[in-house]
C-alpha cells in the first residue's frame, strides 16, 4: 500500500492551543495548512528587535532580529515550500519557560501516532543547557529505533561565535551518544530566509 513518507511532527511552543473549545496542549494535532495552524495555535511571537538601521530618509534598512519561539517560522517555511499534511504538538505558550520535561511528554504523546515520519522541535535548541537538548534528542532518536518508522531532525545549538561553528559540531558529536543514529540526521548551519517580519521601532534625535 502506498503511505506518505514525509508526514513532519514539530515540537513547540505556540501562541495558543486551543479550537472550538478544545484545549491542545500537549494534543498532537494534525493540519494541512497555515490557516488550519493558525485557527488552532495562532501566530509567532512579537520579534526581538536588537537592531535597526535606517537610512537617510529613516527607512529600516536592516534589523537584527531574535526569538526563542521560532516553532512558527518553520511551519511557515514548511507550507511555503510545498509542505502538505503535518502535526504539531503544541508543549506551552510565549510566556513559559522552555522545559525538557514538557518536549519529552510531548515526544511520547507522538509514540502513539503512526502517520508521522519525522520528529522536529526547533525550539529545544534554547534550552539553557545544551546537555537537556542533546537528552531530548537521544530520546527522539530511541523512539525512531524502536518504532522503525519515523526519523530525527536534530538542529545543532546556535553557536555564540560563527567562526568557531565547528566546536559546536564536535560537541553535538560528543553528546549525541551512539543509539540509533541511523534515525536521525543533523542540520546545521542554521539558513537565512527571507520571511517577512512586521517590527516596530521609535527614532530618538539627540538634541
Amino acid at each position: 500500500a502506498e503511505v506518505e513518507s514525509a508526514v513532519p511532527a514539530l515540537i513547540g511552543h505556540t501562541e495558543r492551543a486551543e479550537f472550538k473549545g478544545q484545549d491542545l496542549t500537549g494534543k498532537p494535532t494534525r493540519i494541512k495548512s497555515l490557516v488550519e495552524y493558525e485557527e488552532r495555535f495562532g501566530k509567532g511571537p512579537e520579534p526581538l528587535v536588537a537592531k535597526v538601521v535606517l537610512d537617510a530618509q529613516n527607512n529600516v534598512a536592516s534589523a537584527s532580529l531574535d526569538s526563542t519561539y521560532v516553532l512558527y517560522d518553520s511551519i511557515r517555511l514548511f507550507f511555503a515550500n510545498g509542505g502538505g499534511k503535518c502535526y504539531i504538538v503544541s508543549v506551552g505558550g510565549y510566556h513559559d519557560d522552555l522545559s525538557k520535561k514538557e518536549f519529552e511528554k510531548g515526544l511520547e504523546q507522538l509514540r502513539r501516532e503512526d502517520e508521522p515520519t519525522m520528529l522536529l522541535f526547533p525550539d529545544a535548541t534554547k534550552f539553557p543547557s545544551t546537555n537537556e537538548l542533546y537528552a531530548l534528542q537521544k530520546a527522539a532518536l530511541r523512539q525512531a529505533g524502536d518504532l522503525m518508522d519515523r526519523f530525527v531532525i536534530m538542529d545543532l545549538a546556535p553557536s555564540a561565535d560563527t567562526t568557531r561553528w565547528s566546536d559546536t559540531v564536535k560537541e553535538f558529536r560528543s553528546g549525541i551518544g551512539i543509539e540509533s543514529l541511523k534515525y536521525g540526521a543533523a542540520y546545521t548551519p542554521y539558513l537565512k530566509t527571507g520571511l517577512s517580519k512586521e517590527i516596530r521601532f521609535r527614532t530618538i534625535h539627540d538634541k
